[in-house]
């Protein structure tokens, strides 16, 4: 895609250390700066949900958004999530950015 760390690709890394109550802050603090797109593990994705729903989340986790509660179906594109599984994009926001 020509993307370069440092010339046209800024990635804003954040952690919570194993202390989960931290990410809702953590998510809040992505959406302020603001960031084009949030990825995060299965964790992180309820709290990036709560905190905007303009950022697309993409969902670095093989679990099923449907399963999970998550979304109710992938047919049905009415959130911010996307879902990526062993490297592959399924599921992504008709209205996204990108």
């Amino acid at each position: 895609m020509g993307y370069v760390e440092g010339r046209n690709l800024k990635i804003e890394w954040r952690s919570a250390g194993g202390d989960l109550t931290r990410l809702p802050y953590l998510a809040h603090e992505l959406v302020r700066l603001p960031v084009d797109v949030i990825m995060t593990p299965l964790p992180g994705i309820e709290p990036a949900m709560a905190a905007t729903t303009t950022i697309p989340i993409v969902m670095l986790s093989s679990a099923d958004p449907v399963k999970r509660g998550l979304v109710k179906s992938v047919a049905q594109q009415v959130t911010s999530l996307a879902w990526r599984s062993c490297s592959i994009l399924v599921w992504w926001q008709s209205s996204s950015r990108f």
